[in-house]
């Protein structure tokens, strides 16, 4: 262990011990901290857990010689390293949890399935807020006497997620409804909380040896979590969504109760159906899995090549399973993103140049989409083709039928968009190709769960 991990040792021990001075302990009482300094302070404290456990195991190691990571101290160690995170990000909500969530779904590489399941919870079993506090939310933005017109609510939310807590209850007429009730302060949270996750995150990365830019991630996260606070917005996305895609019977979407949402409540009717993630357990046949990836796919496709209006968050819990029909119930569409005609065409443009090969045409083609600046170096242009050619890679003649749950396909194709991201130096982020890409990964990851092999030869010319 050298000086620096010793330092860093030290520097989140004291913060730990700050933290449990400040009585920031959420076990006691379901609520949620939300002054800047007392949910920095949780968030060092966590910080200061994870990484006193990984140098603690360094110590041990350097005894031991060298110790695999697929070792099951070291499984033990991610773990509960895991654990520290859903307990403390989880009660945080807002952009604290939603970084968890990307764990979750996009460290499947390099972190053990057990650890991995841990951090699921944040996507479907978060910890949940005392109703007394979420009440007070829902009179606030659509006063008591409407709320009084709802039959049967059940004080116990269904879900608990980043943003808000969803509840059951039924309409005079006995149709059963779903309010999804936004916790207090943690819209005006975002900022701050970007800022130390940041500075948070940025030296355990320098402890474990990663070297990853994580500017661009946690101005994502921003962005994401931004659209996801507007439920004006997402009521507006939710209507349009379910117009575009009525006419596909594989899929289902919830209407708008418009009577019952505001700024901080948003009512939808209650749509039957199981998470993918809870219907996978129950051992569907291979068939019935085939019958909803394909629906997974379809999704994305029509989304982006036949609406432009993509909902652009990867999660899983957005998915559910109408076991009965295998339809697939689309969910939560705050972060649905427009893309224009014009930057549909390029982009198809782009894919079809890259089955040609022929690079300079590419770049032309990328130049025209005003994606990258020209003044960017060689070497940023290649690693661009790169994120492209690994893109296609799936729809390659030879690639048929492509198996999803190669767990090496999703790690070049997550390590060629941090490369090419970090390695841009004059074009501005391009944030409608990174969004559209973290889908398109969130899918394959779902596809990857769900262990199928796709054709996708017909999907290409679409």
């Amino acid at each position: 262990m050298n000086l620096q991990d010793t330092l860093l040792t030290r520097k989140y021990y004291m913060i730990f011990l700050l933290n449990n001075d400040t009585n920031i302990n959420m076990s006691k009482k379901k609520t949620i901290p939300k002054s800047a300094f007392k949910r920095s302070m949780k968030l060092f404290g966590a910080a200061a857990q994870i990484a006193s456990k990984e140098i603690g195991n360094k110590v041990k190691s350097s005894l031991k010689n060298k110790i695999e990571e697929n070792t099951p101290e070291i499984v033990k160690l991610r773990i509960e390293q895991a654990k520290i995170l859903t307990e403390n990000l989880g009660q945080l909500k807002g952009a604290a949890m939603k970084v968890g969530q990307m764990l979750g779904t996009e460290a499947s590489d390099f972190l053990p399935q057990e650890a991995l399941d841990v951090l699921a919870k944040l996507q479907s079993d978060a910890p949940e807020v005392d109703f007394d506090i979420m009440y007070k939310q829902i009179i606030s933005d659509i006063g008591e006497e409407k709320f009084k017109q709802l039959k049967n609510f059940n004080k116990n939310p269904i879900a608990s997620a980043s943003i808000g807590q969803v509840y059951e209850a039924e309409l005079a007429d006995g149709t059963e409804v779903v309010l999804k009730v936004q916790y207090p302060g943690v819209a005006d949270s975002i900022e701050s909380d970007i800022k130390v996750l940041k500075k948070v995150t940025e030296p355990l990365l320098k402890i474990s040896g990663r070297k990853i830019d994580l500017n661009e991630i946690f101005e994502e996260i921003a962005d994401t979590l931004k659209l996801e606070a507007d439920y004006v917005n997402e009521k507006k996305a939710t209507i349009k969504y379910k117009k575009n895609i009525s006419g596909y019977n594989q899929f289902v979407v919830p209407d708008i109760v418009e009577k019952f949402c505001g700024k901080k409540v948003l009512c939808t009717t209650k749509i039957k159906g199981v998470p993918v993630s809870q219907w996978l357990k129950t051992n569907p046949s291979y068939e019935d899995r085939l019958i909803i990836g394909r629906s997974v796919l379809d999704s994305f496709m029509l989304e982006f090549y036949e609406f432009g209006f993509v909902q652009t968050d990867p999660n899983f819990g957005n998915y559910f399973v109408q076991e009965d029909s295998l339809k697939l119930v689309l969910l939560d569409f705050g972060s649905t993103k427009s893309y224009t005609k014009s930057f549909i065409k390029h982009y198809k443009k782009l894919l079809h140049t890259m089955r040609l090969g022929d690079h300079e045409s590419i770049l032309k083609s990328q130049y025209d989409a005003n994606m990258i600046s020209e003044k960017e170096s060689q070497e940023t242009k290649d690693k661009f083709i790169k994120m492209l050619e690994v893109s296609v890679e799936p729809f390659n003649e030879a690639s048929q039928p492509f198996n999803f749950s190669d767990p090496g396909y999703s790690k070049r194709s997550r390590e060629s968009v941090i490369a090419f991201t970090s390695a841009i130096k004059f074009s501005p982020p391009p944030r409608d190709l990174i969004f559209l890409h973290r889908k398109l990964g969130g899918v394959f990851n779902l596809l990857k769960n769900i262990d199928i092999k796709l054709d996708l030869t017909d999907y290409w010319p679409e």
